[in-house]
């Protein structure tokens, strides 16, 4: 069958001696793995589409139960130039490739999801203040892969709280629970409402970003039964 959809590139990697495999999310099918012959070739006319970040579309050859589809045309449809230009705004579009690579599984199409991502990676291209960007996106992750954050009602802003990892709700301490300050969940409590676009304004201490960062890597982590740390949240906190 003869695919042709919108694609985000999440990842890329050289094969062989002038191939290129690349990691992409699709509007039709989810996150899909292809195999672009000759894309390292002189006269390859992918050019730069197949490279991480970039907005295609693609025509891709597709057979089920196949792992690799080979994909044959990838033209970019949008150039976001401040993602490639900016360390900071290049690093938070990176984390959100990986935490749809790590996430998500192969052909579960999603179209909110992509949604999500094209609105977030354009709210990037625009932020002042991208940081907060990447916490909207996995607040909203949460939700539509069905295990998003209640509003867990009134709480004293004086004292240190501890989320359920289980449903997010507060819970006693001793509980299967997370640590975490009043003021980084006030915080978290305002980014679940917000949009990638209202979060490009927002700023947020260091100490407050890296608790929201922690229970989220926790959160995900219980939820997908396997570790959901390293470069997917871990990278908004390093320096180069």
């Amino acid at each position: 069958m003869i695919l042709n959809t919108e694609a985000i590139v999440l990842h890329s990697r050289k094969y062989g001696d002038t191939s290129r495999i690349a990691v992409l999310y699709t509007r039709s099918h989810g996150k899909m793995h292809v195999h672009a012959k000759g894309a390292r070739t002189p006269k390859s006319p992918f050019g730069s589409a197949l490279d991480p970040l970039r907005q295609c579309a693609v025509t891709v050859y597709h057979k089920k139960m196949r792992e690799l589809q080979t994909i044959s045309q990838a033209e970019v449809t949008i150039q976001r130039r401040m993602l490639h230009e900016s360390f900071d705004h290049l690093t938070l579009g990176l984390s959100l490739c990986e935490t749809v690579v790590r996430t998500q599984r192969d052909e579960e199409p999603n179209e909110e999801l992509f949604t999500l991502l094209v609105d977030s990676l354009n709210a990037l291209e625009q932020a002042p203040q991208p940081v907060a960007i990447g916490m909207v996106f996995r607040l909203h992750l949460a939700t539509l892969m069905g295990f998003g954050l209640p509003d867990s009602g009134p709480y004293n802003a004086g004292n240190s709280l501890f989320l359920s990892l289980e449903n997010g709700m507060m819970t006693v301490a001793g509980s299967r629970g997370h640590q975490i300050s009043a003021s980084a969940y006030a915080v978290m409590r305002e980014l679940m409402e917000a949009s990638a676009f209202d979060a490009g304004s927002f700023t947020i201490s260091d100490a407050d970003r890296v608790e929201i960062d922690a229970f989220l890597s926790a959160y995900y982590s219980h939820h997908l039964e396997r570790r959901i740390v390293t470069t997917t949240f871990d990278m908004l906190r390093t320096t180069p």
